[in-house]
This record gives structure tokens, sequence and C-alpha cells, in this order.
């Protein structure tokens, strides 16, 4: 195996970094990612358990993401059978690459209504690393709540489908006002384009192409390590992080990194909980079954997950103009793709520089209308299937197990099927379809019907949060107002915020 990747810039040979004795130290440990090497005094290692993702066409191509389902990009969880919801296999990807799932995502930009973040104890603090990490680029917008300088383009891309204009005269008609940007401050009610972390190059802006630059990957002080998942949190005395253990496959050799300040765990909503688990930070009850020694028994970690759920309608597109070209059937489609790839070569243009969701459900082209539950209160779990650090943990969303979640749901769908049926969808959408997998006559079902549709066909909108909730201990808490693990010296990061204040207060220890 190289030591380092084809570019030269990433870790491969995982004992450049640690060793199976006493461990390579460094002052801070990052099991996902942030930007504390602007301080050249402070020395980073980062790892990340998939591969850096460079020559990933199908992540670097917003229209293509959803190739990589099932791919070893992913990792490819399946739900735990849901008690309130069809019990039926449902695919739940999460990202396995530099970047995570910003490297996989839809790469919509939503910042979230005002009114949620009035919740907050200082949602104007947030404010500052919206505008900090951000570089805005789009017309008819307020900027004075938008950043300019930061890595992290957002934007309009450059194509708007007849499709989405469809859509959004349709909203008009049953009621719902256009808005020039559902990011304003006034707040997100409406119908409008989707910011997207899409580039004026017609390319996928993520955290790893945002942060790890050349310039960055460059520094002296940082060392990023592919291929490098990470097995448990190593702690000594009272519990106290002082490094990380690693390993490159399942019969490798684990390897160690030490700390001199902080391990920061910014693994993600599913990930992290599971290493905190591993490492005897969890439920108690779930660590004895499994065999894991308790370092402290933590029963709020893992607990509170959060998720979006969705559910669909699948029209039959008028105009065949869909992302169904992404998998031509015939002659002529490929010819179509042929011509959209040399349009994207060329220009960074056309649909394949769009963020189109692309789901491929039928063997014709469909016009797909989705409703997102965005406030749900149904809470689930993730839970550990095994103590192999290898082995995914079981994720649990308990979709619809708080009735409010179903009945909202319900009326989004009733919604969404009066946008399909209005006067200038028609251009759009064959009515007279008679495909019985396809969902014409859906406005003719009663709300026991169509909620039996929905506990059907209901998904994830892929954004799982909470697992590691930053409240008083007492009240589920895993992290404080600081970000640190209740009991311990690691850290759970949200990166912006988070690597202020630590530079910020190594900074002022120097002094």
């Amino acid at each position: 195996m190289p030591m380092f990747s084809k570019s030269g810039k990433y870790v491969k040979d995982l004992s450049l970094v640690g060793n199976s004795g006493e461990g390579t130290s460094y002052d801070f440990v990052i099991v996902g990612g942030a930007r504390l090497t602007e301080d050249p005094s402070i020395s980073v290692l980062l790892l990340e358990a998939g591969g850096s993702g460079s020559a990933l066409s199908e992540s670097r191509i917003p229209a293509a993401f959803t190739q990589l389902r099932g791919t070893p990009h992913l990792f490819n969880f399946t739900l735990e059978p849901q008690l309130h919801a069809t019990s039926r296999p449902r695919h739940f990807p999460r990202g396995r690459v530099l970047g995570g799932c910003s490297s996989v995502n839809a790469q919509m930009a939503q910042y979230g209504a005002p009114g949620d973040f009035d919740q907050w104890a200082s949602p104007r603090s947030l404010l500052k690393f919206e505008k900090y990490t951000g570089d805005a680029v789009y017309p008819d917008v307020d900027m004075s709540a938008r950043g300019s300088a930061g890595p992290v383009r957002v934007g309009y891309f450059n194509r708007v489908s007849e499709h989405s204009k469809g859509f959004v005269e349709a909203c008009r008609e049953v009621g719902i006002p256009f808005i020039a940007d559902f990011n304003d401050p006034k707040g997100p009610i409406g119908a409008s384009r989707v910011v997207t972390y899409v580039d004026p190059k017609g390319q996928r802006v993520s955290s790893k192409t945002a942060y790890l630059t050349k310039d960055v990957l460059a520094r002296p002080n940082l060392k990023v390590a592919i291929h490098a998942q990470v097995t448990l949190e190593r702690a000594n005395g009272p519990p106290r992080a002082i490094g990380v253990e690693f390993a490159g496959s399942p019969g490798g050799p684990r390897l160690k990194a030490l700390v001199h300040k902080e391990v920061i765990l910014s693994a993600g909503a599913i990930h992290s909980p599971h290493i905190l688990m591993l490492s005897g930070l969890g439920p108690a009850t779930q660590l004895r079954k499994q065999g894991i020694s308790i370092v402290r028994d933590m029963p709020a970690v893992g607990a509170n997950l959060v998720d979006h759920p969705l559910v669909s309608l699948y029209l039959r597109d008028k105009k065949n103009d869909s992302t169904n070209l992404l998998k031509p059937k015939t002659v002529l489609e490929g010819l179509q793709l042929a011509k959209k790839l040399a349009q994207y070569q060329l220009f960074g243009t056309g649909k394949l520089a769009t963020n189109d969701h692309g789901q491929v459900v039928f063997n014709v082209h469909t016009y797909g209308l989705h409703c997102y539950l965005l406030r749900p209160t149904s809470r689930g779990s993730i839970g550990l299937a095994s103590p192999d650090p290898w082995a995914l943990p079981t994720v649990d969303p308990n979709y619809l197990h708080a009735r409010h979640d179903l009945e909202k749901l319900l009326r989004g769908f009733r919604l969404i099927t009066r946008i399909a049926r209005a006067n200038a969808m028609d251009a759009y959408i064959n009515s007279a379809d008679t495909n019985p997998e396809l969902d014409h006559s859906m406005h003719l079902k009663t709300d026991d019907e169509l909620r039996e549709v929905i506990r059907e066909r209901v998904e994830t909108v892929y954004y799982p949060t909470s697992t590691c909730r930053m409240a008083q201990e007492v009240e589920g808490g895993v992290v404080d107002s600081s970000l640190r693990v209740y009991g311990a010296g690691a850290c759970f990061a949200i990166a912006e915020k988070f690597a202020d204040g630590l530079k910020v207060e190594y900074q002022a220890l120097k002094l």
C-alpha cells in the first residue's frame, strides 16, 4: 500500500500517524472535521473512516449524487423495523468520505426559521458563523445577513428548470406566495428556489472542498489520515479522553494517537454516539449487554434521535425530462446523456449541474412532489448491535410515534396533491396517465387511506440530529454549553463555532 494518496496530500499508511505502542501525540485529534490548524502552533490529526473522494465524480457533479447509493463511499444502514409505520427495509445512508454527508448529500443550504433560533440561548452568535462560513452568490436577496468572505460557497445554480417555474406558479394558485429567499430573516414561508452548495463552475461545495484546500493541506501542523476508522476513545483516571485508537481494517493493527489537549468528536449524529458507547460512555444497560466496560453511565448518549420524515407523490412527467437520463435505457436516452455530459464538461451548466433528487423509482419519467416534516416530535435512538467497532450501530428514528407527526404529514400530503392538480402543472404532468403505480388519483382517497399511504411511504430526509444533545445532564444532555462531554475531556463539536472557542481558549492559556 502506498504511504500517501495519489495527490500526496492524504496519509494512507496509518503507521505514519499512530503506532501500536504508547501512541504518537498531537495537540488535537479530530474524528470528522474542524479548522484548528489556522493556528500554526497547534498540531492536528484528522481521521476519516472513508477515502478522500478527490476522484469521485458522483460527488463532484451535483445531479450524480444519487448514484452513490450502495457504494463503499456511504455507510449503508438499514433502519430498524418501524413500529408506527409499515415494517419494510428502509435505506439510511451516511457519508463515508472526507467531508462526510456534505460530500454526498443533495446540496441544499437552508438555515432554519428565525423562530427556531429564538429558542436558543444566543441565536445572534450563530448568525455570525453563518456569515463567516458563507460566500453567498444570489440576486434579488437582502445580503445584509449574508457573508461574502467565507470558504463555503452558496447560491443559486445557473439553471432554473421549467418544472420549477411551473411548481412556483402552482403554489401561487393554492395560496402559497413567492419569496425571493428561504433564508430571509423574516422567515421561510413561501415558494422559491432552494439555495444550494453548488459553485459557479457547477460543482459541489462541501466542507472538504471549502476547508481542506491545497494551502490548508500543505500546512506542516496538519495530518489527514484516510481509511482510518476510530475504534474507541482512550481515557485514564477520572473519565478524560487522552487519545484514540484506530485501524484501517477489521484485522489490521490497532494504532494509537495521544492528545495534549482535546479529542474532538465530530463524526455525525450516528457515529459520534457509537464511538462514545464503544468507549464506555453510554447507557449502562447497553454497555453491559455488549460486554463493554462502563466508564460512565450516560443514558442520553444515542437517545433523542430526531430525523425529518418524508412522503412523496409520483406523477407522470409530460416533458420526459427527468434525471432518469443518468441510467439510459435506449440509444436515444444514451445520446441525450452524452449531450448533457458534454454541456456539463464544457460549461458547467445544464441538468447535471443541478441537485435534482433523481431517485429512479419507475421505468417512466416521473415528476415527484415531496412533503417534509421539519419539526417532528417523535424521538428515536442509536443503539449498539455489537462490541465490534466495524459493526454498524442500530438506527431507529421511531417515525410517526407521535400522532401529531402523522396528522401534520397528512395535511402536507393533501397540500401537495392540490399543487399537483393546479392549472400551472398541466404543462408538466400527464394527469390522464392510468398507470396504477403512479399517484394521479391520490386526491380521491380518504384521510384514513392517506394515513396508510404515509405509513407505507415514510422515509428519511437524511438530516438526523441530537443524539449527543447539548443540555443540562439532568435534562438528557450529553455535552455542556462549551460542547464538552459531561464527565470527560473529549469534545463534541459543531465545527465553526466550536473551533473559534477552542482557539481563543488555548491562545489565552499561552499568555
